[in-house]
């Protein structure tokens, strides 16, 4: 009973503890629940506040979103609008500037068309160039025939030339022996088969050994002929043949290579330049009917002149040659190379001369090739990778002329002066030294508009408006030393009266009547807030004056090694000296004419620059120049130009003693047809003369710059150049028309008196401005290499002056032995008439001109000439290239005359120019295509604006130098 008693207690115990443990976990669940049920009431609350701070954010966003429409809705639209705008405008041309990878030129397109004359047209040229060499020979003389071998005859194997099995003395001088060439057959290299080639140069290295080296294959003496030519074979299969000549050394000169069948015409041609070169090389009155006829007249001419001068084969002028060292050879398949100019004795030793040089030649005597010569030298004693040099001239047609002959490399600039300023103005280590000149171009000042704003005739007691610029240019603001003050800037009235007599040659009473015109300009200079080129090239000197002395190596870095300037006398004292700054007293090359100086405003003499000299060199005599060297013989034109320019200088030189410097008579070594004279040939007369198909067609026509639009609109004919304008250039057939008519009234009577030799002792004291116009005739008269015609379409003073002078013997106290000119109709025209190529030619200088014109205007003359060229070749795609081109420029000098917003259609005109942009890809006229983007955008809109400057200029990037 205990025990089960106390079992049942147990029992109960255990009831009671599992009772007990059941409370406590109810309790427990219960408190989990309350504590669950607590946090999902505060997660609960959370979400609900978090929604109800959603709702309040979306709802603020959504108001200001609401207020932002309402504020700049019409913004958006805009965009958007634009956008699409922009896509449906632009997308193509961003498709073409993204897909081109070639940028092409005016100038890069005559090298590859023009280098090689059309087989269809080559017996057409041969046959003129045979026709005018006849008319230069002995018309009975029968035609000899020319022993040429048949393409079926075997040729010898001329073995190749291995220079290791020479002894080192002897592969030495081969090495440095070397071959001149015409530059047809530098052409015929550049386009030849790689094979053909391979061959010419083999053949080449052969020539070069010497003539005991030459087997009968190398060197086969043609028959026939009164002139030593021989032929090589190029290799047998091709039928190709090399045709050349020994020189005085017995060093051959290579004229062609020709095919077989077309060697006869050229040995003829090569035959006859030969037979001229001699009988115009010598005195006639020497020279005896029989040794004409044997040959042996070749024997008295003077070697040393023999050498160096051979008649171009194709005309009257000396044949200009390439040579080539040996070991150069093959580097002349080479697209980079650049052929080096044969220079004569007198050349060669104006370029190998030391330190700086003086140059001075009259036109076509080869001053630029001088010039280009120098810098192709200084290239070889130096490193060319650091080597920097400077070629400045007035024109960019000169300097592309220039970097044609030498080649590009990346430390050599050429530009043109004005350029030249540009460049130094933004200069990163001058413009910290700015002095607040203004460069903007409606500020600038020059004669023409100091002719309209400043000059008052009315008020001018007796002085020329040129006299005065020129004086103020040369002496009061640009000589040396106006540059001394730099509180001034100019002489005081007593310091210009003080310059020696053959410095300025005003008389003193003169003198005080331009210092009162200088003062009224400087006057009217700073009330309308002008400058002049005085003023800029002034800001620049002493900016580089005071680098010099603050920082050389900045100064070094602002400056180049070499500076080589072409027509120095174009340049006042002060412009001469900004070139010594720029590379120092021994550095420079400075080559001109003062007869030819017609830059409105510059006085010149090389004294001028000797003086320069002197000043920069703290007056060490070590670094002054020597006095100028000469060159003097003639590159361009025959006799019948050269007569004409040189009696034109006679005069001058006859009336203004000082004007430049007097040089032998300037007469051609070749014979050559005396220019004719049309006197009161009508205008409708010379429109019609000058039509397609008719005589004078193709003709390049001369007149005042001032007159270039009258005859430009009056003949519908746009081959009229203004003669200043055409400085530089030179052309086969050339009208100088109106001349003396266009005169001003007041020269016609000078200019009579003048001509017919009885000008009175005070004529250059009284008419100063007639030396200038003879500058110009002189000028406008060495442009012509071959044919030159005078046309005066009515009657004036000067005008019949001109025509007793130059057609008659009958003026008083001038001697000739014929007459300078013969007078002539429209009947008895002969001039040659142009080919395709010719005309293709022609258009693609202009076109080259127009892309290196320094203004759209000018620029948009020569395209209006490249388009007429091209129509009358009729060549449709270069037709069509030099439309698109000139619509550009029309399209920026459209540009330039919008004065304000509201004369702009912006949505035209970005229409406009998109279409013109895409032309100009579509032709890879990429660098022409910047510009009118860069010349379009500050007319366009934000949105366009930006888009254009940050991505499509980005692909249209310009050439590296």
């Amino acid at each position: 009973a205990d025990l089960e008693r106390a079992r049942l207690a147990r029992v109960a115990a255990e009831e009671a503890a599992a009772a007990r443990a059941r409370q406590v976990q109810e309790a427990i669940k219960a408190k989990a629940a309350q504590i669950l049920k607590s946090a999902m009431q505060q997660y609960a609350g959370r979400r609900s506040a978090e929604r109800r701070i959603a709702n309040v954010v979306a709802l603020q966003a959504g108001a200001r979103f609401f207020e932002i429409c309402q504020r700049h809705g019409s913004d958006l639209r805009q965009r958007l609008e634009r956008a699409r705008r922009f896509r449906k405008i632009w997308a193509h041309v961003f498709g073409l500037a993204k897909g081109s990878t070639v940028t092409t030129s005016w100038t890069s397109m005559k090298e590859k068309l023009l280098d090689i004359v059309a087989n269809n047209e080559f017996n057409q040229i041969i046959g003129m160039a045979l026709e005018s060499a006849a008319g230069e020979s002995n018309d009975s003389e029968e035609e000899a025939e020319v022993d040429v071998k048949d393409d079926n005859e075997e040729e010898e194997q001329a073995p190749d030339v291995v220079v290791a099995d020479h002894d080192s003395s002897n592969a030495q001088e081969l090495a440095q022996s070397g071959i001149r060439y015409t530059s047809f057959v530098d052409k015929w290299v550049r386009h030849a088969d790689k094979k053909f080639r391979g061959f010419f140069f083999r053949r080449m290295k052969q020539l070069a050994e010497g003539e005991n080296k030459r087997s009968r294959i190398l060197a086969k003496g043609l028959v026939g002929c009164k002139s030593r030519i021989f032929e090589t074979y190029l290799e047998q299969k091709s039928g190709m043949r090399i045709l050349w000549i020994e020189d005085e050394h017995r060093k051959p000169v290579i004229y062609y290579v020709a095919k077989h069948d077309q060697v006869s015409a050229f040995v003829k041609l090569m035959d006859r330049a030969e037979a001229r070169t001699n009988r115009q090389l010598l005195n006639f009155s020497n020279v005896s009917e029989s040794m004409l006829q044997d040959g042996s007249y070749a024997k008295m001419i003077d070697n040393a002149v023999r050498e160096q001068i051979r008649v171009d084969p194709m005309g009257n002028t000396p044949l200009k040659l390439y040579e080539v060292k040996t070991v150069e050879i093959e580097n002349m398949a080479n697209e980079s190379w650049k052929p080096r100019l044969s220079l004569t004795s007198e050349e060669r030793d104006i370029v190998e001369t030391d330190g700086t040089v003086l140059l001075l030649g009259r036109s076509g005597t080869g001053k630029t090739v001088c010039i280009a010569a120098r810098m192709t030298s200084d290239r070889q004693r130096n490193d060319e990778t650091t080597l920097s040099q400077l070629f400045v001239a007035r024109s960019n047609r000169l300097g592309e002329f220039v970097k044609k002959i030498v080649g590009e490399t990346p430390t050599t600039t050429f530009t043109t002066f004005g350029n030249l300023l540009d460049m130094l103005e933004h200069h990163p280590r001058l413009t910290v030294l700015r002095q607040g000149v203004s460069n903007n171009r409606a500020n600038r000042m020059d004669y023409s508009r100091f002719k309209r704003e400043v000059f008052q005739r009315d008020k001018a007691d007796g002085m020329d408006a040129l006299v005065i610029w020129t004086n103020i240019r040369s002496f009061i603001k640009g000589s040396i030393e106006a540059l001394k003050d730099p509180n001034r800037a100019c002489l005081t009235e007593q310091e210009f009266l003080d310059l020696g007599k053959h410095r300025c040659r005003l008389p003193t009473d003169q003198r005080v009547k331009v210092y009162k015109w200088f003062e009224t300009y400087q006057k009217f200079m700073r009330d309308s807030e002008l400058f002049d080129d005085c003023d800029r090239v002034y800001a620049i000197v002493r900016r580089l004056q005071e680098l010099r002395m603050q920082n050389r190596a900045q100064y070094d870095e602002a400056t180049f090694r070499k500076c080589y300037v072409d027509e120095v006398q174009d340049y006042t004292q002060s412009e001469i000296l900004l070139f010594y700054l720029l590379s120092g007293p021994k550095d420079l090359f400075l080559a001109g004419d003062p007869a030819q100086a017609v830059a409105e405003g510059v006085e010149f003499r090389f004294d001028e620059i000797r003086s320069v000299a002197w000043y920069f060199s703290n007056e060490n005599p070590d670094l002054v120049p020597d006095k100028p060297k000469i060159v003097s013989l003639n590159m361009r034109s025959h006799a019948g130009v050269l007569n004409v320019a040189g009696a034109v200088l006679e005069r001058l030189f006859k009336a203004y003693p000082d004007s430049a410097k007097q040089l032998k008579e300037d007469r051609g070594l070749f014979q050559g047809p005396r220019p004719a004279v049309f006197q009161q040939l009508d205008p409708p007369s010379l429109k019609e003369l000058l039509m397609k198909g008719n005589a004078l067609n193709g003709v390049n026509v001369l007149t005042h710059d001032s007159d270039k639009s009258k005859w430009q609109e009056l003949l519908d004919y746009p081959l009229v150049y203004g003669i200043a304008e055409a400085k530089g250039l030179e052309f086969k057939s050339l009208m100088i028309l109106d001349f003396f008519a266009d005169l001003p009234a007041d020269l016609q009577v000078p200019m009579r008196e003048l001509l017919l030799g009885r000008e009175p002792p005070e004529f250059a004291d009284k008419y100063p401005e007639i030396e200038w116009q003879l500058k110009l005739l002189y000028t406008a008269v060495t442009r012509c290499i071959n044919q030159l015609l005078f046309v005066e379409t009515e009657r004036s003073v000067a005008g019949g002056a001109f025509v007793r002078w130059a057609t008659t013997n009958t003026v008083k106290g001038i001697n000739r032995r014929e007459t300078l000119a013969v007078s002539s109709n429209r009947e008895n025209i002969e001039i040659t008439e142009k080919l395709p190529d010719e005309w293709r030619s022609d258009g693609l200088d202009a076109g080259a001109a127009a892309e290196s014109a320094e203004d759209l205007q000018q620029a948009d003359a020569f395209l209006d000439r490249a388009i007429y060229s091209f129509q009358q070749m009729e060549d449709a795609e270069l037709l069509r290239k030099a439309q698109v081109f000139r619509a550009s420029l029309r399209f920026r000098f459209k540009l330039e005359d919008l004065t304000s917003a509201k004369d702009v259609d912006e949505g035209q005109l970005e229409v406009d120019a998109a279409n013109i942009v895409k032309g100009l890809l579509s032709d890879s006229f990429q660098v022409e295509a910047r510009h009118l983007c860069e010349s379009v955008l500050g007319r366009l809109n934000s949105y366009t604006r930006g888009r254009l400057q940050n991505e499509l200029l980005d692909l249209l990037q310009l050439p590296a130098n």
